[in-house]
């Protein structure tokens, strides 16, 4: 499977770009019952608040720095 067709399903970690002053995507896991592509457009907590942000693909590292939120 090629990186533009990769799907994450329940469970799993997908890395989510979303619009704020960083470079790199946040990790949020899929949660139960749904199945996000690679390009998918997702709406993820950020802090207090959600937002819209686009599914990037797999995270860049395995180790969750923070505790993970679903998406």
């Amino acid at each position: 499977m090629n990186d533009a067709q990769q799907n994450f399903g329940p469970g799993e970690v997908a890395a989510v770009m979303v619009a704020v002053a960083v470079e790199t995507p946040y990790s949020y896991r899929v949660p139960e019952g749904m199945r996000v592509t690679r390009g998918s457009i997702v709406m993820v907590p950020l802090g207090p608040r959600q937002t819209m942000g686009v599914v990037w693909g797999p995270p860049k590292d395995s180790f969750a720095h923070n505790p993970l939120r679903d998406i």
